[in-house]
């Protein structure tokens, strides 16, 4: 009797919790509209109430047994999987920086005057945001005179993930122009997670034209490509074409997207089954959420050998943002320079091991066709370049560029950079640093 009883409240659990999550999905098709998911849920949770309907009415009968093993056996089964996959989630998935805030204009952006901690098993770091936005100690938004100031944009790989906060190339550049140079630098860090050259353009526009730069440098890096296309599908554009905003989700939105997001955050085979299912119904859209927050193939897919896809119109608006943004330092009164560095497996077979397995093929073939896409069109602009991809590839040193797990430079990659970066500078006669 004991074993009827439990087996009686295990089936009325199961549809009250069917039932629960069938009547959310259809208020919220009432409330907004039936997509698929929505849809899904609400057929699933109508034959699992069905079949705990008439499984009550049976569970006395001859068969009673059975159908309470069966019950019991299904209702374990999803929860082995859900602790799994929040186990594996927790384990697998690579972790986020510290988040910042929603922006309508630039999407989003650092939380100015702040303290982040960010730890992880390769590393652990505070990161320190001044009330400019920008990574490191406080500055005065007006240029120190006789100083020669060097503004930084780009993505994580600028703003320094996982190393400190005098660690990045950002903030190890003065002390090497010093070194060659006599002169006094300083360089402000405005490098963002996850950002590309679009919002590297209306960051600059909008929120540090008045820093007085005497140089812009952007630090282009590979995963620009997708997110780039991504970002100006919700991007808007004046009559010049040149962007005006790319604006974040400000409002709580639907309740399933509110989940999606948690699902994206914390699972591992929902998250890569959610993605498969989006891709098999918009195989030719993907959007921000997918190509910035998730650990998604496409995204160094141009990097490989076996890429098919026709790349021109992603590199044309890639470039576009580049050229709007070097005409904006310009008529700030700023030199521009772009540079451009590989990822791990780019460089050789030895970096970013095992971390770069979740992205590419073990099998993978690496291609220097968009390496060579990215010179051949800076030359065309007349963009002065720095190709730090050779140092990285010539480098001999014992300690990795690369962390293991994580995608992003170790302090041995980000001297290399700022050595890269700090000779090219005070060897160019065009700039103002001479």
């Amino acid at each position: 009797m004991a074993g009827l009883a439990g087996h009686r409240t295990l089936i009325a659990t199961a549809g009250i919790i069917a039932a629960a999550a069938g009547f959310l999905a259809l208020l919220e098709s009432v409330t907004y509209t039936t997509g698929p998911a929505t849809l899904g849920v609400m057929v699933t949770s109508l034959v699992v109430v069905a079949l705990a309907w008439q499984s009550r009415r049976m569970i006395a009968g001859p068969r009673g047994e059975c159908i309470g093993n069966l019950w019991l056996a299904a209702v374990s089964g999803i929860s082995f999987f859900v602790v799994f996959d929040l186990v594996a989630g927790a384990l697998l998935l690579p972790r986020l920086p510290p988040k910042g805030l929603a922006d309508p204009v630039i999407h989003h952006r650092l939380i100015p005057s702040s303290v982040s901690e960010y730890r992880d098993p390769e590393f652990s770091y505070d990161q320190h945001v001044n009330s400019l936005g920008l990574r490191g100690p406080e500055v005065s938004r007006a240029k120190p005179a006789g100083d020669y100031r060097i503004l930084v944009l780009g993505d994580s790989f600028a703003l320094g993930v996982g190393v400190a906060d005098d660690e990045s190339f950002a903030a190890l550049l003065p002390t090497r122009l010093r070194a060659v140079d006599g002169r006094r630098v300083q360089v402000l860090n405005a490098g963002v997670s996850s950002y590309a050259p679009i919002l590297s353009y209306l960051q600059l526009t909008t929120e540090l034209g008045d820093l007085g730069a005497d140089l812009v440098v952007l630090a282009l890096d590979v995963s620009d490509l997708l997110q780039e296309h991504v970002y100006r599908q919700v991007a808007s554009f004046d009559s010049q074409g040149l962007p005006v905003s790319v604006a974040a989700p400000t409002a709580p939105g639907k309740p399933s997207l509110r989940i999606r997001e948690w699902l994206f955050e914390h699972t591992y085979l929902t998250r890569l089954g959610l993605f498969l299912q989006r891709r098999a119904m918009e195989s030719d859209r993907l959007t921000v959420e997918e190509a910035v927050t998730m650990t998604n193939p496409e995204l160094l897919a141009h990097t490989l050998a076996n890429d098919a896809t026709d790349r021109t119109q992603q590199w044309d608006a890639v470039f576009a943002s580049i050229d709007a943004l070097r005409n904006a330092a310009v008529r700030i009164g700023a030199d521009f320079v772009m540079t451009v560095h590989p990822w791990g497996h780019q460089v050789d077979d030895q970096e970013w091991i095992p971390g770069r397995w979740k992205f590419i093929p073990r099998d993978a073939e690496v291609s220097d066709r968009s390496l060579e896409t990215i010179r051949a069109r800076a030359a065309t602009l007349n963009i002065n370049l720095v190709d730090t991809v050779p140092a990285f590839r010539e480098y001999s040193g014992d300690e990795q560029l690369y962390f293991s797990l994580d995608m992003h430079f170790t302090t041995t990659g980000h001297r290399l950079f700022a050595d890269v970066l700090a000779n090219h500078l005070a060897t160019r006669s065009d700039l103002a640093l001479q």
